[in-house]
């Protein structure tokens, strides 16, 4: 089996975006490290919190996708945004009107050439976390929808993914070679707000509590089917971004959601610790998550590449059915 991977360990990029004070990337500081472990708190009793619930409503055709490259950098912000956007609608009731899933070839060509400052990267796969987040901040997220009538850029439908587009926009950014920042303008007007710097699991669970899925990126691989109670076991070394998108008590860990298809089957995704309780869960995210316990999430965000995806600004409202409501 040929894994696609991607993630560039680099920490110098790192703390440049993180020192950067125009970009809302950050570290967190102690009061809001507080905040988060007072918003995760512990009751092994109670239910495991899951962002797929809120998307599953908006989103119910919705199937994870594969990656084609090493592209996994602008796969696990596309999905980080999309949960973030749904938590947005359906847990804290914002009034946004839903346009689907994110793309991921603007993630990842921005993550390699925007943010970096550059003209062109080359063909060689992968990214660093921080870079994503910049552009993600400091310019924006588009969801997967036809662009080329807005932009007169016949590339920049997005209603499919295309390796080869993710490749070409790897090497010349956001948007293509012929974009001429056309696109990168048009991310602009929906960036995502925030971005913290997430290094524990008790911060993670705070965030996601919050509706904010974290954007994770580590060395940590893992067993390619889930135990009896849903979580998957530490195992090799990928160099990968993927995504947590829930928290359980019960048994502490994360829910984290890879970009690789059905990656983790079927079977054995959820059962309680305590009750012996079973869920029996949307079938499209079953696929391709597995919880991990807090212990293995801690060294994946000690890394210190993963990141909070804490809403995005400028959508816009939906219109008001005055007889059926929103």
């Amino acid at each position: 089996m040929i894994l696609h991977l991607g993630w560039t360990p680099d920490p110098d990029a790192v703390d440049l975006v993180l020192n950067d004070t125009q970009t809302p990337v950050f570290r967190m500081s102690a009061d809001q490290e507080r905040m988060m472990r007072q918003e995760a708190w512990a009751d092994d009793k109670k239910p495991p919190v899951i962002l797929f619930d809120h998307l599953k409503h908006l989103e119910p055709t919705w199937v994870r996708g594969n990656q084609g490259l090493g592209s996994c950098v602008g796969w696990g912000w596309e999905l980080g945004t999309t949960l973030s956007v749904a938590s947005d609608i359906r847990l804290k009731l914002r009034p946004w009107h839903w346009q689907g899933a994110y793309a991921t070839e603007p993630f990842y060509g921005g993550a390699r050439v925007e943010a970096r400052g550059i003209k062109q990267a080359g063909y060689r796969d992968g990214a660093v976390g921080a870079y994503a987040a910049k552009f993600a901040t400091k310019w924006g997220a588009v969801p997967r929808i036809d662009l080329s009538l807005l932009s007169k850029n016949k590339e920049h439908d997005l209603r499919v993914y295309s390796a080869n587009k993710e490749k070409e926009w790897g090497n010349f950014g956001c948007g293509g070679a012929f974009d001429k920042d056309v696109l990168d303008q048009i991310c602009k007007l929906t960036p995502v707000i925030e971005a913290p710097l997430c290094t524990s699991f008790q911060a993670a669970a705070g965030l996601i509590e919050s509706g904010f899925p974290v954007v994770v990126c580590s060395d940590q691989g893992f067993s390619d089917r889930r135990d009896q109670y849903g979580f998957v076991s530490p195992r090799g070394i990928w160099y990968h971004c993927m995504c947590f998108a829930g928290v359980r008590y019960d048994r502490p860990g994360l829910l984290l959601a890879n970009s690789w298809g059905n990656s983790w089957g079927l079977g054995n995704w959820y059962k309680s610790t305590k009750t012996g309780e079973s869920i029996d869960y949307w079938p499209e995210a079953q696929k391709c998550s597995g919880w991990v316990d807090a212990n293995v999430c801690d060294k994946m965000l000690k890394q210190q590449d993963s990141y909070g995806v804490c809403g995005v600004g400028g959508l816009k409202r939906r219109s008001v059915n005055w007889t059926k409501g929103w």
